[in-house]
């Protein structure tokens, strides 16, 4: 899609205040989630993403050792040509092959989600259905969510400004083999 080099910067930025976040909530939450190493109930769909995600992960890959990062490009190659409703391409023995370069919707699911609906009103949703089972509604609504609005509206303005730097339509999503099209030609950075 580009030759030209990004800048992830301001999207590095929210990924570390996610995280922290997202770290922060799980202790304080973690006698109710069941979600921990090795859970890839999450990871059977194929999802899409903004192109910063996406071209955030190809850098990271980029960087890997040569075996790793192979190994991904072939599984990427083979798995663009297949457009059935699969896993997601990193996810690999129960394992994402590319765990710490994961877009920000992986980093924060299976938390507590606070969303509005289309009339405005806020609710509080479960992002996984293994966490925070026997809770009632009250008792879900004591606990701290992550704010969905808040963190889409964060991600969709560092995707604007990365889209209109290398040229893309803001609005564009990408499944995850769209990765091979912001990698170098030989793969690394």
């Amino acid at each position: 899609m580009t030759d030209r080099a990004p800048d992830f910067e301001a999207y590095r930025r929210v990924l570390k205040k996610v995280d922290a976040t997202v770290a922060q909530l799980a202790q304080a939450q973690h006698e109710h989630l069941v979600c921990k190493e090795g859970c890839d109930g999450c990871c059977g769909f194929r999802l899409s993403f903004y192109p910063i995600e996406v071209a955030h992960m190809a850098d990271v890959v980029s960087s890997m050792t040569t075996e790793r990062r192979t190994g991904i490009v072939n599984r990427m190659r083979t798995l663009s040509q297949d457009s059935s409703q699969q896993p997601c391409p990193l996810l690999v023995d129960g394992a994402c092959l590319a765990y710490e370069a994961r877009p920000l919707l992986c980093r924060s699911h299976g938390l507590l989600v606070r969303v509005l609906s289309e009339a405005g009103q806020p609710s509080i949703e479960r992002s996984c259905s293994l966490n925070y089972t026997g809770l009632s509604e009250a008792e879900l609504a004591e606990l701290a969510p992550i704010d969905q609005n808040l963190l889409s509206s964060l991600l969709y303005q560092v995707n604007g400004l990365f889209a209109e730097k290398i040229r893309l339509d803001p609005k564009l999503r990408l499944d995850l083999t769209h990765l091979l099209d912001f990698l170098p030609a030989n793969g690394e950075r």
